[in-house]
């Protein structure tokens, strides 16, 4: 008898243990309104794609006077707004079911363009943003925007408020 209960014990502790390894809400995703995320500046920080990975060192940025690109901020009106490298943008977007998300055609300046910062161009960013389907904050409270490279492939691009 004493083995059972001791293989009972066993298991209930295995049970536990498990249990609290799975994902679920707090694991990867958090449940947030889209309210929180409007009205707040959100600066690119990574560009998730299989294909050309791209971390943005963003206080290497702000020493070089680049702090302010590509950025984006969800206005409550349904429109964005942001800044490129180095262009203003500007335009619509539309929330659907559960945490979809469209844009519409992206207007923005016509400054020449000097750098590219960390290897990502302007119009990559705003192709990537032409396609986006979904929006999501992490477990680190990031925004991620789930969009698609020029293949196809599922691409995250992820933006912190801070």
């Amino acid at each position: 008898m004493r083995s059972i209960g001791k293989i009972l014990i066993s298991a209930a502790a295995a049970a536990l243990v498990f249990a609290s390894c799975a994902s679920g809400p707090s694991a990867g995703k958090t449940t947030v309104n889209f309210s929180e995320i409007q009205g707040k500046e959100w600066k690119l920080v990574e560009v998730k794609d299989p294909a050309v990975p791209i971390t943005l060192n963003r206080s290497k940025m702000e020493s070089d006077s680049m702090g302010n690109m590509y950025t984006i901020e969800f206005l409550t009106d349904g429109k964005i707004s942001g800044t490129g490298a180095p262009n203003r943008y500007f335009g619509p977007y539309e929330l659907g079911d559960g945490q979809a998300i469209k844009f519409g055609n992206v207007a923005s300046t016509l400054m020449a363009n000097i750098v590219d910062p960390f290897g990502l161009r302007e119009y990559q960013y705003f192709t990537y943003l032409g396609s986006v389907t979904r929006w999501n904050v992490n477990g680190k409270g990031q925004l991620e925007l789930y969009t698609a490279n020029s293949a196809g492939t599922e691409t995250v691009l992820v933006f912190s408020d801070k």
